[in-house]
């Protein structure tokens, strides 16, 4: 397993070939890029790489493959609908090799934050290597991590298109998250940043590179 470091973790898209399965050939030479591009992180598959679309044998398979290709530390994505069924991803992927984890609230479900809490205290359990919590509330129909939930977990991954998420972080809880990822790609890079996230995490990995220069603890 390759160690996990501070800095930009890129989230590869996933290739599929004429047969819709997934082209491993393709794959590789996607990671490659990826590395020759300074990430210094690879967190797969997430939503941007059709996650949600694959069955649990080809997570799996995306997670084994990576682990054994890439040169980076590799940050497994296990959401699932049910806490069991994420947390089984999880100790598959720390048998993999992968160098943490990164999950969701549950899938389709709106639970209450004693309930959302509960979720991720059984996924951070079944392991050893780290969590990241990724907040979606968007994509997620409305479930939130809430900032009092935050102040709970350990290895925050906050995504949120505005900034008052985050604020709201400051505000009631004190240190910046973690990590902070986005989906509105480098417009928001230097906001973020002069925030001093640890990281960043893009889907298309279009962090200004001013956010670099301006944030001092993050390499790249």
């Amino acid at each position: 397993m390759t160690a996990l470091r501070l800095g930009l973790v890129h989230t590869p898209v996933m290739p599929f070939g004429h047969d819709h399965r997934i082209d491993f050939d393709l794959f590789a030479k996607l990671i490659d890029f990826h590395q020759r591009q300074g990430a210094d992180a690879l967190a797969l598959p997430m939503h941007a790489a059709e996650s949600v679309s694959l069955p649990d044998p080809e997570k799996r398979a995306v997670v084994d493959f990576a682990v054994k290709h890439a040169k980076v530390p590799v940050i497994a994505h296990v959401s699932e609908a049910g806490s069991e069924l994420a947390a089984a991803l999880a100790r598959h992927a720390e048998a993999a090799g992968a160098a943490a984890i990164v999950a969701t609230t549950p899938y389709y479900w709106t639970p209450p934050p004693t309930m959302v809490l509960e979720h991720f205290a059984i996924i951070g359990a079944a392991v050893k290597i780290p969590l990241f919590v990724h907040n979606a509330p968007d994509d997620m129909a409305g479930s939130r991590v809430t900032a009092e939930l935050m102040a709970k977990l350990i290895g925050r991954l906050e995504s949120a298109q505005d900034l008052d998420r985050v604020a709201e972080w400051f505000t009631t809880q004190g240190p910046a998250p973690s990590w902070i990822a986005g989906r509105k790609g480098g417009e928001l890079a230097d906001s973020f940043c002069s925030r001093r996230a640890d990281g960043a995490c893009w889907p298309r990995q279009r962090l200004a590179a001013s956010c670099l220069s301006s944030t001092p603890r993050m390499k790249g």
